[in-house]
């Protein structure tokens, strides 16, 4: 049978994997709040779209009509064109929530990282700290090991 090489746990895995982690959660962030820019602008141009519209209809319709089928017709479009024109003005609102929904989470979101970026840091020193201790922990074994083996070797050669 072959001799398999070990995988390294998904443990290992996943703490050093955590820049990488934080990275792309920080990429995210960024398009959302992108996402975000872009609800605001559509937002804007939506709302003076509807509003230059709106104006449009109202200036048109001040026009005098003739009962001719022509002016019903055209009294007709206008008012199809100031539905239209509250539409929009509706979309550019649901837009504006939308928006401010999206920054609102990002900001959120990049307090919630802040956090977990200081308690990642936080545990990252804790973990080197103990790595150190445990090194000099394991050094000053092995030296009283060796002193150890080195006093036996002395008491066996005195006997």
């Amino acid at each position: 049978m072959g001799h398999r090489l070990e995988e390294p746990n998904w443990e290992a895995e996943l703490w050093d994997a955590f820049p990488q982690l934080s990275n792309n959660v920080l990429q995210s962030i960024s398009w959302l709040q992108k996402f975000g820019r872009i609800s605001n602008g559509l937002h804007k141009l939506n709302k003076d779209y509807g509003k230059g519209l709106a104006k449009l209809v109202k200036k048109e319709s001040k026009s005098g009509e003739d009962g001719t089928s022509v002016g019903v017709c055209h009294k007709g479009f206008m008012q199809h064109l100031l539905g239209l024109a509250g539409k929009h003005k509706q979309i550019a609102v649901s837009l504006g929530a939308l928006a401010r929904e999206y920054d609102g989470e990002a900001k959120r979101l990049i307090d919630e990282h802040k956090t977990v970026e200081s308690e990642a840091k936080k545990l990252q020193a804790e973990l080197d700290s103990s790595i150190s201790k445990l090194d000099k922990s394991r050094e000053k074994y092995q030296k009283r090991q060796i002193e150890a083996d080195h006093a036996e070797d002395s008491l066996s050669k005195a006997e």
